[in-house]
């Protein structure tokens, strides 16, 4: 339905927090490295506000991973649109060959967006905040990103995602899913791309709480390559475990002026 001919497995990074000291973020690259990873991306706790430690997350973080291994960074725009800021760590990303500086800036702060990709090798990431393509095709055009990252959940479904991948096509801007939540949200962020081979990482959220994990039956795993593969089945390809998501459930019911407007439903 998508106008793909076949789907290819996709390398996953494994998405988690910064420790909260560099040890802890030593540790976590180190976990996730024996688990199997490929790929790992630190983000958000304490980073980007001190630039000593900011160097010594980034140095433990490549220790931990090795040289092979490859390294994202997320700082969730917690440099607003402080060009100064970003630029001030862009010489301990390269020196840890860092694979992608993501969300540096506001969602809009193209003209710092576009400033940051001008001076330096490390290629920038964004897009989770896009909700509609538009958005996201200005950012390809005027941002200078290498990567175009987008959640179907916000975008507006797996249609207006998949029109985003396609225009990534034709500016040579890889495209990545966004996902921090359930193996539900994750399969609807892969499929708008699963069908470009050349489109060859996504999010894979390893922190997950347990309400996340126990919403679906099946869970997308990292197979012997160290990649994963796309679900076969109809639909997004899994299903919700309505047996494992009832002990979450909490029965709530609205009444204004004696009339109901609302009741949890039955399971």
């Amino acid at each position: 339905m998508l106008g793909f001919d076949k789907t290819f497995s996709k390398t996953p990074y494994a998405s988690q927090l910064f420790g909260t000291t560099p040890d802890e973020t030593y540790e976590k690259a180190k976990s996730s490295l024996k688990t199997g990873y490929r790929a790992v991306k630190f983000g958000w706790g304490k980073f980007g506000i001190d630039l000593t430690e900011d160097q010594k997350h980034i140095e433990a973080a490549r220790e931990g991973l090795g040289k092979d291994c490859k390294l994202m960074v997320d700082v969730g725009s917690v440099w607003k649109d402080d060009l100064n800021e970003a630029s001030s760590r862009l010489d301990m990303l390269e020196k840890a060959d860092v694979q992608w500086l993501e969300e540096p800036f506001y969602t809009d702060s193209f003209s710092a967006y576009k400033g940051l990709s001008q001076s330096t090798k490390v290629p920038l990431a964004g897009g989770e905040g896009c909700h509609n393509p538009l958005m996201a095709k200005n950012m390809i055009d005027f941002c200078g990103l290498g990567f175009i990252q987008i959640d179907s959940g916000i975008i507006g479904g797996i249609g207006s995602a998949k029109e985003v991948a396609d225009y990534a096509v034709s500016r040579d801007v890889q495209f990545v899913n966004h996902t921090f939540t359930s193996h539900l949200a994750f399969v609807s962020s892969i499929l708008p791309y699963c069908g470009y081979e050349d489109f060859i990482f996504c999010e894979y959220p390893v922190q997950l709480k347990p309400l996340a994990w126990d919403i679906t039956i099946e869970h997308i795993q990292l197979n012997d390559e160290g990649k994963i593969d796309i679900p076969e089945k109809t639909g997004l390809g899994i299903e919700v475990d309505v047996e494992g998501i009832k002990p979450y459930l909490s029965m709530v019911k609205i009444e204004l002026d004696g009339k109901d407007f609302y009741q949890t439903p039955s399971l």
